[in-house]
């Protein structure tokens, strides 16, 4: 049962289509700066930010700082299969 809550909790947090496109670019991309998904998903990156921030925080991704570039990556190896069941089309 304890995975089956911790799916429910990963699928409230995807749960906003931003979030689903950010997880999906970083699926594909494998580590994005905040620059980079921004303009992915065409949107301002303190928008991207805040989702970045609620992502990592309940353990999806993972962040790395290079110098002044901190880049993202999902770190949660399930991820990719729970993204993979809403198939690849981004609209």
């Amino acid at each position: 049962m304890n995975q089956l809550n911790q799916t429910t909790e990963y699928l409230k947090v995807l749960a906003h289509p931003l979030r689903l496109l950010i997880i999906r670019a970083l699926r594909c991309n494998r580590q994005l700066s905040v620059g980079q998904l921004a303009g992915l998903c065409e949107v301002s990156q303190p928008s991207v930010s805040g989702h970045l921030r609620l992502l990592k925080d309940r353990g999806l991704l993972r962040k790395q700082r290079q110098g002044r570039q901190v880049f993202y990556r999902v770190s949660e190896p399930a991820m990719a299969r729970i993204i993979n069941c809403f198939g690849d089309k981004a609209d």
